[in-house]
């Protein structure tokens, strides 16, 4: 078999010249003699093919320049053509020139500005392979050389076209309609390249969803692939990886951008007319058999939602103990407290208190205990978890059945009608049936949290109705005052009352028989002898004649002797 010693020395410079990064073109070099030998005396060739693949490649450069150039331009424009806010249509001819050219070279300012936004769409293309090509992405991304090429190319192109939106770009009108937009953004682009821009510009908009909750996403009165649009993709990876911040770093005082309802999706049936992939009286936008994605997944693909009443299709966003490390961005440790349905929906108090137990602040608290005339301090009702992770979580909702088999048949039961009873870890869930099985599931395993903390410190003040109770959503004092995240006791507590005021009679009934009772003589035997005689019936008393009572009442009394 051969092997690289094998190799003519042209087939081994030509490995060195597909190396994509600086350090591991260093790595080969010095690790290899026939490659630094080569390396020696070829450096003037290698070293700028490898800088030229570290950024992407000729047609990504291509890109990034154009957009260099035009944004150097914009920035000049106003100020060397004054009148030309009212002539805006002669920008379009002035740029025309500035085509992209897989011929030009950047300069040492221009690499190193290269380079910044390089960094940028490496996390970017990271993010994009994990969720639309293998699921199973880490730190890596698994796009093809030529997958990754059109997703950087996008990329740029993308900024050039959030350079034209801005609040304070001198060809903002330009963008105000279909007749100047068109041209001004896809001219010298093919159909596939439009296809590109918009597929990426629509998954950074799903970046942005994933980072607002939904009470959020209706302050913004436009539609979000605009919002991404005009801030750029290092704001949106900056909102996505700072999720807390993702509101402020989204808004604009724009207005101009309120009247493009449709968010220019119809831009696509004009370039595809064009090009001749639509007829000319087609008014729905339709892709072309020749239009492909980026990312062309197999037909037959073995990743499958786990509920069989699922819709979702096959794909790869799907996830189980294995990528859930990289769940959904709105799905985060912050934002658990939302999840907590069931009987505890309204309870502020619980959420708060399962923030507390994670270890992580509610990024979206509902109310606030200061207000409440009974509350327990959340520092002391329970301790948090050390090391919480959202993997543990998960981890213990699959495993919840088993947690819960020693507490009582109402939570046991409601497992076991769940949708989701038998799911294990290692099964696969859409986003949607991910979502649905914490909704169904978290609150169970927060009250079996409870019980166990609370068998260990034992001093927690219970609602007598736990879970069950309804004044937790009635009354904010009561939730805040009682522990609810319990077990219902109610009927255990009555039947202890009936059994206290069952003793209580019993006790008084034996008092009043002992006060009743004759006195017993002494020597005088309460035995009963069976074969004495009966004694004689007691004669009945009998009636005074009127005769008797007439000298009864006529007898003189007597009185005592005075001394």
């Amino acid at each position: 078999m051969s092997t690289i010693h094998d190799l003519p020395l042209e087939m081994l410079e030509e490995i060195l010249i597909a190396i994509d990064e600086l350090a591991t073109l260093k790595v080969a070099v010095l690790s290899y003699r026939p490659f630094y030998n080569i390396y020696k005396g070829r450096k003037h060739v290698i070293h700028p093919r490898v800088l030229r693949n570290s950024l992407g490649g000729d047609d990504v450069i291509a890109s990034y320049l154009r957009t260099i150039y035009i944004e150097t331009f914009l920035h000049n424009y106003s100020q060397r053509n004054p009148a030309y806010r009212a002539h805006p249509a002669q920008f379009i001819q002035d740029i025309q020139l500035l085509r992209e050219d897989t011929t030009n070279t950047p300069t040492a300012s221009e690499y190193a500005i290269c380079v910044k936004r390089t960094r940028v769409f490496q996390q970017l293309e990271v993010l994009y392979s994990r969720s639309e090509k293998d699921r199973l992405t880490d730190k890596t991304s698994r796009l093809s050389p030529g997958e990754s090429k059109r997703f950087r190319t996008a990329l740029h192109r993308l900024w050039l076209l959030g350079l034209y939106t801005r609040s304070d770009s001198v060809v903002q009108t330009l963008c105000m309609t279909a007749a100047t937009r068109v041209p001004l953004f896809y001219d010298g682009y093919t159909a596939q390249d439009v296809y590109d821009i918009h597929c990426v510009l629509d998954w950074l908009e799903e970046l942005v969803i994933q980072c607002l909750p939904v009470e959020l996403r209706n302050e913004f009165h436009v539609p979000l692939r605009l919002i991404c649009l005009s801030v750029g993709p290092l704001t949106v990876l900056k909102a996505y990886l700072e999720p807390r911040k993702a509101r402020a770093r989204l808004q604009n005082s724009d207005t101009w951008r309120r009247n493009s309802h449709d968010a220019w999706k119809e831009d696509l049936l004009p370039v595809f007319k064009a090009h001749r992939l639509l007829s000319l009286t087609e008014n729905v936008v339709k892709i072309p058999r020749e239009i492909k994605p980026i990312v062309v997944l197999p037909d037959v693909s073995n990743l499958q939602c786990w509920l069989p009443t699922c819709g979702a299709q096959s794909g790869v966003r799907f996830w189980n103990e294995y990528n859930w490390n990289y769940a959904p961005r709105k799905l985060r440790l912050e934002t658990l407290g939302g999840w907590l349905k069931g009987p505890f929906d309204t309870n502020k108090r619980e959420r708060s208190l399962l923030q507390h137990f994670l270890g992580a602040p509610d990024e979206h608290p509902r109310g606030s205990a200061a207000r409440r005339k009974h509350r327990t301090l959340i520092e002391d009702a329970l301790e948090p978890a050390p090391d919480m992770t959202l993997e543990r979580v998960l981890h213990a909702l699959c495993d919840l059945p088993a947690i819960v088999q020693h507490f009582p048949l109402q939570l046991q039961t409601h497992l076991q009608q769940c949708q989701f009873y038998g799911v294990t870890s290692k099964d696969l869930l859409c986003e949607t049936c991910l979502y649905d099985m914490i909704d169904a599931r978290l609150w169970v395993w927060w009250v079996a949290v409870n019980n166990e903390a609370a068998q260990e410190n034992g001093d927690s003040e219970d609602c007598w109705y736990g879970f069950d109770c309804r004044l937790q959503d009635l009354k904010p004092d009561h939730a805040y005052r009682y522990r609810h995240a319990c077990f219902d006791t109610q009927a255990e507590r009555q039947a202890a009352q009936e059994e206290r005021l069952l003793a209580a009679e019993e006790e008084e009934t034996e008092i009043l028989c002992g006060e009743a009772a004759l006195p017993i003589v002494d020597g005088m035997s309460m035995d009963v002898d069976d074969t004495s005689p009966a004694p004689p019936p007691a004669a009945a008393p009998s009636t005074p004649t009127p005769a008797q009572s007439a000298q009864q009442s006529m007898t003189a009394p007597t009185f005592p002797l005075v001394a």
